[in-house]
């Protein structure tokens, strides 16, 4: 049965995977990325916060059947915002990664504002909202 072979070789390989992880794990596995870290978490702290913001809207309107909007919004973001702001950034003398990947927290940016006048438009619509 190739389903109880892949099982068992599947099982026989984790407690060796968890060895070689918890040996290796501070001197192999995050050599590759030390070097890279202080400039990845400065660029990333601000989409972290702001994806939470974004995907929470996403859930909601998921929840109400509204996925025209989040596929709008999802087009509209990456080839309105973040492909161009990258391209514009990129031509910037001396740009870095850093600056090239300003475009994504713009991105979020819009995202927010973008679903944050989807929300109060649904909020008019069935009478729940007044300005």
């Amino acid at each position: 049965m190739p389903f109880c072979n892949c099982y068992i070789y599947s099982k026989g390989e984790k407690p060796i995977l968890r060895l070689f992880t918890l040996y290796y794990h501070r001197r192999i596995l995050s050599t590759d990325f030390s070097s890279y870290s202080r400039r990845i978490s400065k660029g990333y702290s601000f989409e972290a916060i702001l994806t939470c913001l974004v995907f929470s809207y996403i859930g909601y309107f998921n929840g109400h059947g509204m996925s025209l909007a989040i596929m709008f919004h999802g087009i509209t973001a990456s080839f309105l915002i973040r492909v161009p702001l990258s391209y514009l950034f990129s031509l910037k003398e001396g740009a870095s990664l850093f600056d090239i990947g300003l475009a994504v927290p713009a991105a979020s940016v819009y995202g927010i504002i973008f679903f944050t006048v989807c929300y109060v438009r649904h909020l008019r619509k069935n009478g729940r909202y007044r300005a």
